[in-house]
């Protein structure tokens, strides 16, 4: 069981990585439970400005694994979110579907409203549900 939860749980893959070289499986469950407690009673942030971005409880998994490669080949972790504080970050650019890593979505640029970091990418589309979600780069998230 903390093998399957370790997999399920949105971890980063360094925290993945360390979770699953403990080698006993009450500690395994230890330290999972208190990642959970960590993550579940706060909100998520902008690692920059600490700016609150979004709720622990609109976080969903995604039938996709949360790791993407740009076609600049950059590495991107995502969380992904169904909502985030609107007042709180700025979409920029028009939407697109060039590139997407979710098929049938477009996506716009994230930036944190506070200090202008990108945080990551807001998704839409009007034949898919959701009809809009949230993909959070997890280096600019708290």
């Amino acid at each position: 069981f903390s093998y399957w939860l370790a997999a399920h749980v949105h971890l980063s893959v360094d925290e993945r990585r360390a979770l699953l070289q403990v080698d006993c499986t009450v500690r395994r469950l230890h330290e999972l439970l208190t990642w959970l407690q960590d993550h579940t009673s706060s909100g998520i942030a902008c690692r920059t400005c600490r700016t609150l971005l979004g709720k622990s409880t609109d976080i969903f998994n995604t039938q996709r694994a949360g790791t993407f490669v740009n076609p600049g080949g950059h590495v991107h972790q995502i969380l992904t979110l169904y909502s985030v504080e609107s007042d709180q970050v700025v979409c920029v650019g028009r939407p697109t579907t060039r590139d997407t890593w979710f098929r049938g979505y477009s996506w716009q640029c994230m930036y944190c409203g506070t200090c202008d970091e990108f945080v990551g990418w807001r998704y839409a589309s009007k034949r898919l549900t959701p009809h809009v979600f949230y993909g959070l780069v997890r280096t600019a998230i708290r």
